[in-house]
């Protein structure tokens, strides 16, 4: 039926929406557009080779690289067809590559060259590919496929590889008729307590969180998004790229991080997905800005004149624009601060085994420190909550995953009585509003059999300048009894400031302890008593992440286990 999956929507589209730009992307200095028919012929033309290569129904096709319109192409092209689309992050390390290309039994994968020599690192331990398809150079600055010309390969030992350009050029296009039920994708969990799971999603649970999602968000084919995060998350692939899809809408790919702010005045999109670091980083840099001009300090500082420096801020961002976060938990004084200028700033929550989108913020309907309320068609019910009312957050509805691919022990163990355990903590107003506490893998309890949810002493620690990552954790001190510690990453760039404004010429690994351990108690004042950090130990270097920047705290086992 016609809109009920991803390819009845692009199908729909592309006769709607013909000559409307869809994608939109920056080469050699200017944005360049494929529309919504050029688009659904490309997608065809790739599907259509990806059969003549071999790929059956309900195979699986790997896709790893840059966000960009060769992305989403391959996508549907994939789809098209009858593929399952296996998405990759592309921050993998190739031991992390092997496990979901071996797990997945993936026939096919469809990358950018940055990564064959990742892949050829494992390639002998991967019995089930068959082709590396290479995706790039794949569109010239007009918006034309090219040709990859005398493109040349490393030896891949049985798997043959190719150029995107071999699967071009169809006479006759092949179809394959979708059911709501066939299966879209199997996507790999970002993996922040071990090894990665793939969680299959069918067209019924991407579409109808599409729908819920947009309905929930007032969004129709006016919307302009800036694609700024790995497409190959599903908060992404799904509100940022797929919802708009569906609306008929325009996406502008962003071309890195460091050009956010340029690409957004550039573009000025209407609706932008993020996650908190993104706009923490916004707001710190606003916040600089104002204070490093003398006469945008004076006039903020004052009530009645503050409303020039604001309008100036929304100028430049786009008086229209929305922003969206998800992937962990906001600071409520970011989105205060940001709404108090007059930018709209929206919390949502989800994970990968929703499709993701659970609950959402909206005009009207903001409850501090809260994510919202379920969207529509999602049930949320708080399971054996405790005398504060929180427990674990589980959820029932047609965007709930089909199952953990090949893993049957995980998937029984994910349900019960057909509702899915989220494995976070929360608890839900009395007005409806859903609020979240934390990880129930990650809950310390103390001492007095108070428990401490670490996000919450993570959110206050990080609005110190001097702490650029932090994760708390409980330290057992008694077979059933934790202590709060944390391991803290700083802020080099800080401390080098602090260190000239005191006149210090080298601060010793001594002076940075004394500062963070103030800081900590700084901030930690905020807190009751028993939330409060015991003990810290500065870490050299950045903490391992997933791509939507969550610390992985499995792969940090070791060190959280050496005594303080």
């Amino acid at each position: 039926m016609e809109g009920v999956t991803l390819i009845g929507i692009l199908e729909d589209n592309a006769r709607r929406f013909r000559d409307k730009p869809m994608l939109r992307w920056k080469a050699e200095g200017r944005w360049k557009d494929i529309t919504y028919g050029e688009f659904y012929e490309s997608a065809r033309d790739i599907g259509t080779g990806l059969v003549k290569l071999g790929m059956k129904p309900k195979d699986r096709v790997a896709l790893l690289s840059h966000n960009g319109p060769g992305w989403v192409i391959s996508y549907f092209g994939i789809i098209l067809n009858g593929g399952i689309v296996v998405p990759i992050d592309k921050e993998l390390k190739a031991s992390e590559l092997r496990h979901i290309l071996d797990d997945s039994s993936a026939k096919f994968i469809i990358l950018s060259s940055d990564y064959l020599e990742t892949l050829c690192e494992v390639i002998d331990l991967l019995p089930s590919l068959e082709r590396a398809i290479v995706l790039d150079p794949f569109m010239d600055v007009k918006g034309s496929m090219v040709e990859s010309g005398d493109y040349s390969f490393p030896d891949m030992g049985e798997v043959e590889p190719i150029h995107m350009d071999r699967l071009r050029q169809n006479k006759a296009f092949i179809h394959h008729e979708m059911e709501p039920d066939d299966l879209a994708a199997i996507v790999y969990t970002s993996g922040t307590t071990g090894r990665s799971k793939g969680v299959v999603l069918t067209n019924r649970n991407i579409v109808s969180n599409i729908r819920s999602f947009v309905e929930s968000a007032g969004l129709d084919e006016g919307i302009h998004t800036l694609s700024i995060l790995p497409i190959n998350h599903v908060y992404e692939a799904t509100c940022g790229i797929l919802a708009p899809i569906y609306l008929g809408g325009t996406i502008s790919f962003c071309e890195n991080l460091k050009k956010v702010g340029s690409n957004i005045e550039e573009v000025k999109p209407n609706f932008v997905m993020g996650v908190p670091a993104l706009y923490e980083k916004m707001y710190n840099r606003i916040i600089r800005g104002i204070d490093s001009n003398f006469f945008s300090r004076m006039l903020f500082r004052s009530k009645l004149l503050r409303g020039i420096v604001t309008r100036e801020i929304r100028k430049k961002l786009g008086k229209d624009i929305r922003f969206i976060s998800g992937g962990a938990a906001l600071d409520p004084e970011i989105a205060k601060g940001m709404r108090n200028w007059g930018i709209k700033i929206f919390q949502g929550y989800g994970i990968t085994e929703t499709s993701p989108v659970i609950s959402f913020e909206y005009d009207g309907m903001i409850q501090e420190g809260s994510v919202g309320k379920p969207i529509p068609g999602v049930e949320v019910r708080i399971h054996d909550p405790n005398e504060e009312g929180i427990g674990e957050i589980w959820v029932k509805g047609p965007n709930v995953m089909k199952e953990y691919f090949n893993n049957p022990e995980a998937t029984e163990g994910a349900f019960m009585d057909g509702w899915y355990r989220t494995g976070d903590l929360g608890f839900i107003d009395n007005e409806g509003f859903l609020y979240v506490k934390g990880r129930l893998g990650n809950l310390i309890v103390t001492a007095n059999g108070r428990n401490v949810y670490p996000e919450e002493v993570e959110q206050e620690l990080l609005k110190s300048h001097y702490i650029e990552e932090v994760m708390v954790y409980g330290k057992k001190i008694f077979p059933f009894v934790e202590e709060v510690h944390a391991l803290v990453y700083c802020n080099q760039d800080s401390i080098d400031l602090y260190a000239k404004e005191k006149g210090i010429e080298h601060m010793t690994v001594g002076d940075i302890e004394d500062l963070i351990k103030s800081e900590i108690k700084k901030y930690g004042k905020n807190l009751a008593e028993y939330k409060r950090v015991k003990r810290f130990r500065i870490r050299d270097e950045a903490f391992p992440k997933t791509s939507t920047r969550k610390i992985k705290r499995y792969a940090l086992g070791d060190e959280i286990a050496v005594n303080h």
